[in-house]
């Protein structure tokens, strides 16, 4: 409904398939935080490198734009 008059709809859009994925959200696998850790680790013994995704820091596109936000302005040039 409320885009009906951005998108100039005259009607309601037929719904033609829903898909439901029960298994679709990724889940982290036994091991992750020693993983995390080891990455973690390198970051810290090569000064400059960086790591970004979401096997660290959430599996979500609001997690991973978050991360790479708060990587991107840690960086110094």
């Amino acid at each position: 409904l409320a885009l009906q008059p951005i998108l100039g709809l005259a009607k309601h859009p037929d719904l033609i398939r829903l898909t439901r994925y029960e298994n679709a959200i990724p889940q982290y696998t036994l091991g992750h935080v020693a993983r995390r850790q080891s990455v973690k680790k390198a970051e810290g013994r090569f000064p400059g490198l960086k790591f970004i995704g979401n096997y660290l820091e959430g599996i979500s596109v609001g997690d991973v734009t978050a991360a790479a936000t708060k990587t991107a302005l840690s960086l110094s040039f």
